[in-house]
């Protein structure tokens, strides 16, 4: 941990308090009624009170303000990093960690292992609960930051410590337990290593973990990721699921949902979405997934994904039948939200009475999504939009981490470009990418700026010589071209 230097004010809320005190970007805030803050969870807790003492740091003068306000109103600060005493790392071993895994050529956060239950709170990261230090509960206690996220692997503690190759880490089993004592809720997940914790070893890990139900919210089951660039001596044998494992873990997850639906009244295990494409088995339904309480770590995206498909389909249709019924505001109102109801709404797809220029696109994802995304695509001419464009469909083999990784969430722009290429007008392929390309929102960063490899959307655009749009569902893809269509007619 780095000397407590407070937090570094980024931007100043209009008409907020700090704003009529005269804070500014690039001060310091260091306090709250006398608690060095130490991330942004001490600014929110603290600053809900009544009388609140703040000092401040401007260049080398410390400045102290006395405050009255209500206790919901915020300072109405902005920082430029969510942690102010820097992060707390990852100190487990583990033979599967992905990150372990990396080549060279990666983000530079790509290569930093954390392991900082705040982050579980504020971004929803797993985390071990294998640092934690007695004053870390104190603030647990305090502050009640639920719920968290525990990467479980497994209830045995031998068999933990192993999978963690950390021979002193503490039981899981009784720290989930104390995290119940203090209100405090916890989404876990276990990374099924075949051979080593799945078997009897996963069926009593589930157990274990649905005995703690209301603390434990939803078990994930993930297989584990491998890549050509894991360490040569694992000290663990590491495989992959096969075809038939797969197939045997949907099995086994639809008998632990029906068990746990009839005792609980909600499903609780979840398994993930590559077990299911792996296994050649159809997607669940919406109901499986409940509140899609593990979204972020693929459980349920392709549901979404279908089912945002359909609206679109369906408001396809009405338009279909004629702009004078429905004012062609179907997809406008049903089709263009994105996975989790998140994504934003776009231009209504038009009949085909109005249909203006041809236009063509290229949707890119991973190979594991691949056959889904055929059918959707062999759906489009179905649409009311489909004489007005046209969608091929390019599936990238991921080269950068290994043809065993095959996930859109691990694409590389040099593996997509290295794809794209071959289907360039100017190659023997023949194919063309057409007036717009569409890429995984998924293979970028959060804020959709920059790709594993560390491109940018004009990168590949500049080396595609096509514009880039960023997806991630057929609805985005359907209002994106419908807003190129409304442009074209203007």
């Amino acid at each position: 941990m780095s000397q407590l230097t407070g937090g570094c004010i980024a931007a100043v809320r209009p008409n907020s308090i700090a704003a009529r005190l005269g804070w500014q970007p690039g001060d310091r805030l260091l306090s709250l009624n006398g608690h060095a803050l130490r991330d942004v969870l001490d600014y929110r807790f603290y600053q809900a009170e009544e009388q609140v003492q703040a000092v401040l740091l401007r260049g080398s003068e410390r400045l102290t303000y006395g405050l009255t306000k209500h206790p919901d109103e915020d300072l109405g600060l902005e920082f430029t990093a969510a942690l102010f005493d820097g992060l707390r790392t990852c100190r487990n071993n583990c033979p599967f960690c992905f990150l372990q895994q990396n080549p060279r050529g990666l983000r530079r956060s790509l290569y930093v292992k954390d392991d900082d239950y705040r982050l579980s709170f504020l971004f929803g990261d797993f985390v071990t609960l294998t640092n934690l230090q007695e004053s870390d509960w104190q603030r647990l206690a305090e502050q009640r930051l639920s719920p968290l996220r525990v990467s479980v692997h497994a209830t045995d503690l031998a068999l933990r410590r192993r999978l963690l190759g950390r021979p002193d880490a503490p039981d899981v089993r009784a720290q989930i337990q104390r995290l119940g004592s203090l209100g405090i809720r916890v989404h876990t997940q276990i990374v099924v290593c075949p051979g080593l914790n799945d078997g009897p070893a996963l069926a009593q890990t589930v157990h274990d973990l649905a005995g703690g139900y209301p603390v434990v919210q939803s078990i994930a089951i993930v297989p584990v990721g491998l890549t050509e660039h894991r360490p040569k001596r694992a000290t663990l044998p590491l495989r992959a699921p096969t075809v038939a494992e797969a197939q045997a873990m949907v099995r086994q997850g639809r008998a632990w949902q029906r068990q746990y639906r009839q005792q609980l009244d909600l499903g609780l295990v979840y398994l993930a979405d590559e077990w299911f494409l792996l296994a050649g088995r159809p997607i669940p339904g919406a109901r499986y997934y409940d509140a899609y309480p593990q979204l972020e770590n693929g459980v349920g995206l392709v549901r979404l994904l279908l089912d945002d498909w359909a609206r679109v389909k369906r408001a396809g249709e009405r338009g279909s039948r004629g702009a004078g019924e429905h004012g062609g505001r179907g997809a406008e109102e049903q089709g263009t939200r994105g996975a989790g109801e998140q994504g934003s709404k776009g231009a209504p797809l038009h009949p085909r009475t109005s249909a203006p220029p041809h236009r063509s696109a290229t949707l890119v994802c991973g190979t594991l999504i691949a056959p889904t995304l055929q059918r959707l695509v062999d759906e489009w001419p179905a649409l009311a939009a489909a004489p007005t464009a046209t969608l091929r469909l390019v599936a990238v083999p991921n080269r950068f981490f290994g043809q065993s990784v095959t996930v859109s969430g691990l694409l590389t722009a040099q593996d997509v470009l290295a794809t794209l290429r071959g289907h360039d007008p100017s190659t023997s392929s023949g194919h063309r990418l057409g007036d717009l390309v569409f890429l995984p929102r998924v293979m970028f960063d959060a804020r959709g700026e920059r790709t594993l490899d560390d491109a940018t959307p004009a990168d590949l655009e500049r080396e595609l010589g096509v514009p880039v749009a960023l997806a991630q569902t057929m609805g985005e893809v359907a209002a994106h071209l419908g807003t190129q269509i409304n442009a074209d007619r203007r």
